[in-house]
């Protein structure tokens, strides 16, 4: 697909994802002196969409949003254009033949909540597509992870979603098993349960957990196989008393 776009400004290579007023396009810069830098073009052609997206993509101009490199307003469209990252999707980076090591995927844990921080200030429509693991890019050679910008213009009811949507993507991060420490499914589940309010409380409530978590892995490769055993027997018998005393009120 060659077909140019935007007054020919932009090379279409591949349509991402398309639906009633909205299209996200992968594009090729080809008028700018860019390299022919890759860029994701998302268009909105419904008046309802355009009134309600437009001033917010403004904004996102005049505050210097990183990823967005222009606003382009159509006579009956608007187009948001971004940066697009090439890299591999999160959960098929973190798929089953993964051999990343605990500390690697911790320090992708603290890549994720850093590169997704600018969210909290972001409209919630743009946050909501941002964390999901479609658009959450990992990007080997330099060890970062990266945001792709494809935006569909959903009306977001689900208030306090940052949190709980980071929760289900720093899942795909680590592997459930026995040399896996407790403060991580325990910090997982506060971002599901909202008790960290927003990504920036995450971010500093990570950076609190990160070397202890890392000195504990250490201890719990060296356990042996019968401690561990009793220790998680334990675990599971003191978390089942407490959900019962919850229960009784």
């Amino acid at each position: 697909m060659n077909t140019l776009i935007l007054d020919g400004k932009y090379q279409v290579q591949e349509v991402l994802t398309a639906c009633e007023g909205f299209r996200a396009c992968l594009c090729i810069d080809v008028e700018t002196d860019s390299g022919y830098r890759p860029v994701i073009v998302n268009t909105y052609t419904r008046d309802d969409d355009i009134r309600r997206l437009l001033p917010a993509f403004y904004d996102m101009r005049e505050s210097g949003s990183p990823g967005l490199v222009r606003v382009v307003p159509g006579l009956h469209s608007v187009s948001a254009i971004f940066d697009c990252r090439r890299g591999t999707r999160l959960a098929s980076f973190f798929g089953r033949n993964c051999r990343s090591d605990f500390a690697e995927r911790c320090h992708y844990a603290h890549q994720l909540l850093e590169t997704c921080l600018l969210l909290d200030t972001v409209p919630d429509f743009i946050a909501h597509a941002c964390l999901s693991q479609e658009n959450i890019m990992v990007l080997p050679a330099t060890r970062q992870m990266a945001m792709q910008w494809i935006l569909p213009p959903e009306e977001i009811r689900e208030p306090g979603f940052r949190p709980r949507k980071m929760a289900l993507l720093l899942s795909c991060l680590f592997e459930k098993n026995r040399f896996l420490p407790e403060a991580v499914p325990g910090f997982i589940g506060e971002l599901m349960t909202g008790e960290c309010p927003s990504l920036a409380a995450a971010l500093s409530k990570w950076k609190d957990l990160r070397n202890a978590v890392l000195e504990e892995h250490r201890r719990l490769l060296a356990e042996p196989w019968l401690r561990s055993v009793l220790r998680r027997l334990r675990q599971a018998a003191e978390s089942a008393w407490i959900s019962r005393r919850k229960r009784r009120g």
